[in-house]
């Protein structure tokens, strides 16, 4: 999870009750540390308004390098749906 908040942290692991493990992630580099070592399924971002750019071309990269795995994104978007495919 990049850019983890204590609540989002609590509210994900009461929602997934030990099917999944959490990893937080303070950046890109945690990212894509945990993706190549730990083989993880999903990514859940939350993105910001001052992080948009880099966030979308990472999570691209993301995209285009690891296809099957799920990218669940919290932005506002607006105007932009398009760029995230």
């Amino acid at each position: 999870m990049l850019q983890p908040h204590a609540r989002s942290m609590a509210r994900l692991r009461a929602a997934l009750e030990g099917d999944h493990v959490l990893v937080p992630c303070r950046d890109w580099r945690d990212v894509w540390d945990a993706v190549q070592a730990r083989g993880v399924d999903g990514c859940v971002v939350e993105m910001t308004a001052e992080s948009r750019g880099t966030d979308l071309r990472q999570l691209q990269r993301l995209r285009r390098h690891r296809p099957p795995l799920a990218l669940v994104v919290e932005a506002d978007f607006s105007g932009r749906e398009i760029d995230l495919f």
